[in-house]
């Protein structure tokens, strides 16, 4: 039985699944058919809520033909899923533009932001994140103009109708 809701993780995990089946040319109905589910089963998936065991996301993932790395990608999220909060990993570097940071504020309503250390990113300037990431030991330089064009397209979600409080 799903667990009927849906946590960050698992919403970023549906955005993901949905992107997949986009991508192999169906719809949650032909999916469904092809699995050999009932619709409400990928509504589930795709939303975020549960509803399948890891195997049962093997099969989705196979009868989409999703790459191997957005597969792992997936198969690393799937059993977290029901964690509140998200937390991310990325190793020694950040990425570029984070599809999960993106897709929250893109979501959010209120925005609440505390950084006891440093200007907020979304309140930084072009000059002062540009300072900020040519003094950085793990960001290359190749990646500077590309890391500020990810701020900027952040920065434009604010202007959604985000209620917005920054402790700095």
């Amino acid at each position: 039985m799903p667990k009927r809701y849906s946590t960050a993780r698992g919403r970023e995990f549906g955005e993901r699944m949905r992107a997949a089946i986009a991508r192999a040319g169906m719809t949650s109905r032909q999916l469904a058919d092809v699995l050999g589910w009932q619709e409400a089963k990928v509504s589930d998936m795709v939303n975020g809520k549960g509803g399948i065991t890891v195997l049962e996301l093997v099969l989705a993932l196979g009868a989409c033909r999703v790459p191997e790395p957005e597969r792992e990608n997936l198969l690393n999220l799937f059993p977290a899923m029901e964690l509140d909060g998200w937390w991310q990993s990325h190793g020694k570097y950040a990425p570029i533009r984070s599809g999960t940071a993106r897709s929250n504020l893109a979501a959010a309503r209120t925005l609440m932001s505390w950084h006891p250390h440093a200007v907020p990113d979304l309140l930084r300037t072009s000059d002062y994140a540009r300072a900020l990431l040519a003094a950085s030991a793990t960001v290359a330089a190749a990646e500077l103009d590309e890391r500020l064009r990810a701020l900027r397209e952040m920065q434009e979600l604010l202007r959604n109708d985000l209620d917005c409080t920054f402790y700095i």
